[in-house]
């Protein structure tokens, strides 16, 4: 019966991670320290140790405390474990691994010990094992300096790299809040010239200077210091930080009140006992000073209660905030000493008091920059209006230029080509005068019909800056355009006149296909006419280009294919920039501006632009946005 009384449940590892805070655990007190493993076997056998509902909560104590926990791994379960122990600032941790037994393994952990064969972490207290088929048990021996809390973890291998990465997240989260209320509060205490925000700067340096000890920071960033040091000078930040704690609070609270008097006396008992405990730690009598000083606080803030509320009355609304702040971090400094006294158990719940406690503190210095910047809020609020109001007119110019400065872009690039033909007709015409009319009549008929569509192209070009003024879908969804797309892709490509007449294939089963999307007929027009541009440009001379019409349920998507030698990966990353050409030392015309041209036109009225390459061509596929379109076959 004593035995059955000593043993708390199995744990049945599966692939989930086991957190040993309900009921896993028996525990035995080893008040002088001196017990072996042997020992401590035997004393378990003998029923000696007692089943505890949480982690370890001994609170501060000169003791050692030996725990125990039996797991089974199941066939089906995992060899590979990782076993973390916390809070971050636990100083030893002794784990022997018994089988059928016998020892098949030691690890050690902690601040004050090193264990290069079974550390996964050179920070984290987490250390890695390998676990036999069936029963083992683990006793751990939890040895520290300050107050004896341990909650153990078990972590599967495949959650060993994220519990990692979200525990060192957790901890610069935390750090980097502070560091920002920081500097906010150094700023503040020179604009306002105020020494409350001073009190408060130097209290929150000696809290990072803590946290940084804890989680062993400090360590890394100073390495000379040894194990031994770092947990004394720990030891110092804690009681220090209390005492300037005690500083700020006192400098907060220090308004006129019927009270005052009571307030100064219960503020001054609170710095001398800070005083106290930091020589008491000078005497290495750190964990007995702690445990009487985690009473203290608590009996304080019970004190504090009543003689705050005796003066709620008497103050104004922000005197009423300041108060409000002292009481909810006093609520928090309450169960934080309740916590490492070990009155509330540690949990995976609990193990959260001490963070939430200094976040809370930032929750205090909202109240305090509320109440010390009210004189300003008028100004602050003008200025972020002017601010606000010089952004939109500097956003409203930079658009413009863009758009003047694109538009610039598009009519040279486009116009270069029109005028190209006219200059070539008009100086064909005059040789052709120099002879007999007869059959040349025919040829002048052609030239004066090329230069007109010369002609047209540029006036189409002239509207193109109508185009990128006008709305969009986006600004009016009731806003469409109706015309048919079969005879605007005809047109474009009879465009394409000379030695690309027999090279550009147009694909389509339908007769007409009514168009009603969101895009207007010049855009589209401009974005076919380049793809097909860019592909005769960059494809070999015998080589077609076709062009394809598909109609879907949803879409309609037109697709430009040529039978190149596809696109290297350096030229897909960059073709839709301004001015890039694919080959620069290339004879081909051009600007490098055809389908920089193409993604903005697409980017603005909602075409999906796709395209495929490879070694047999390139495809570029535009699909226009959802409508309706009537198709005549």
């Amino acid at each position: 019966m004593p035995f059955q009384l000593a043993m708390a449940f199995e744990v049945v590892l599966t692939d989930k991670k086991v957190v040993l805070d309900q009921g896993q655990l028996s525990l035995l007190e080893d008040k002088d320290g001196l017990l072996s493993l042997s020992d401590v076997r035997r004393l378990h056998s003998e029923g000696e140790f007692r089943p505890i509902t949480g982690g370890i909560a001994e609170g501060y104590s000169s003791s050692s405390f030996w725990a125990m926990v039996r797991l089974n791994r199941p066939d089906e379960a995992l060899t590979r474990w990782a076993i973390s122990v916390g809070p971050a600032y636990t100083d030893s941790v002794e784990i022997y691994l018994i089988h059928q037994g016998r020892l098949i393994d030691r690890l050690a952990m902690g601040d004050q010990r090193v264990d290069l064969k079974h550390d996964l972490h050179h920070r984290l207290h987490l250390a890695g094992i390998d676990l036999p088929l069936g029963q083992t048990d683990l006793f751990i021996r939890l040895q520290t300096s300050s107050t004896s809390l341990m909650l153990m973890q078990l972590i599967p291998e495949f959650l060993i790299d994220h519990y990692i990465d979200i525990t060192i997240y957790q901890e610069g989260l935390l750090i980097g809040i502070l560091l920002a209320i920081l500097v906010i509060n150094m700023l503040n205490s020179v604009w306002l010239r105020n020494m409350l925000f001073l009190h408060f700067v130097t209290y929150e340096a000696c809290l990072i200077i803590t946290l940084l000890l804890a989680t062993g920071l400090f360590g890394m960033f100073f390495p000379h210091f040894s194990a031994t040091e770092l947990n004394e000078l720990m030891q110092y930040a804690v009681v220090s930080s209390g005492f300037l704690a005690f500083i700020f609070f006192y400098g907060l609270l220090s308004f006129p009140s019927r009270l005052r008097w009571l307030v100064d006396l219960m503020f001054i008992t609170g710095i001398a006992h800070c005083l106290w405990a930091l020589y008491m730690t000078m005497l290495d009598q750190f964990t007995q000073v702690m445990t009487y000083m985690n009473w203290f606080l608590v009996v304080y803030m019970v004190l504090m209660v009543p003689v705050l509320a005796l003066q709620w009355r008497d103050v104004n609304a922000e005197q009423k905030i300041r108060i409000g702040g002292f009481l909810l971090f006093g609520f928090f400094v309450v169960a934080n000493a309740l916590f490492v006294s070990g009155k509330i158990g540690v949990t995976r719940h609990t193990v959260l008091v001490a963070p939430i406690m200094i976040l809370s503190f930032q929750l205090c210095l909202h109240f305090i920059l509320v109440a010390s910047i009210r004189k300003s809020e008028r100004f602050l609020s003008e200025a972020a209006q002017k601010t606000q109001l010089a952004s939109q007119e500097a956003e409203f110019e930079r658009r413009l230029r863009q758009s003047n400065e694109m538009f610039m872009a598009m009519f040279s690039h486009e116009v270069r080509t029109p005028l190209t033909v006219i200059d070539a007709s008009a100086q064909a015409m005059q040789r052709m005068d120099r002879k007999a009319l007869g059959q040349e009549g025919e040829h002048r008929n052609k030239r004066y019909h090329r230069i007109r569509q010369s002609v047209r192209r540029i006036s189409e070009l002239l509207q193109l800056s109508n185009v990128f003024g006008q709305a969009t879908p986006r600004d009016d969804p009731s806003l469409v355009w109706d015309y048919d797309l079969i005879a605007l892709i005809h047109e474009v490509t009879a465009e394409f006149t000379g030695r690309y007449t027999h090279r550009v294939h147009f694909f389509s089963s339908k007769d007409e296909l009514r168009v009603t999307e969101g895009v207007p007929q010049q855009a589209l027009r401009v974005i076919i006419r380049n793809l097909i541009d860019n592909a005769l440009k960059y494809s070999p001379a015998s080589a077609p280009v076709d062009v394809y019409v598909e109609r879907g349920q949803y879409v309609t998507c037109i697709t430009i294919r040529d039978h190149g030698p596809g696109l290297t990966e350096y030229v897909r990353e960059h073709m839709f920039e301004r001015y890039f050409r694919g080959n620069e030392e290339s004879d081909t015309p051009g600007l490098g501006l055809g389908l920089y041209i193409v993604k903005e036109l697409a980017d603005r009225f909602g075409i999906e632009l796709l395209f495929t390459s490879g070694c047999n061509g390139t495809s570029f596929a535009c699909s226009l946005p959802s409508g309706h379109s009537g198709v005549k076959t």
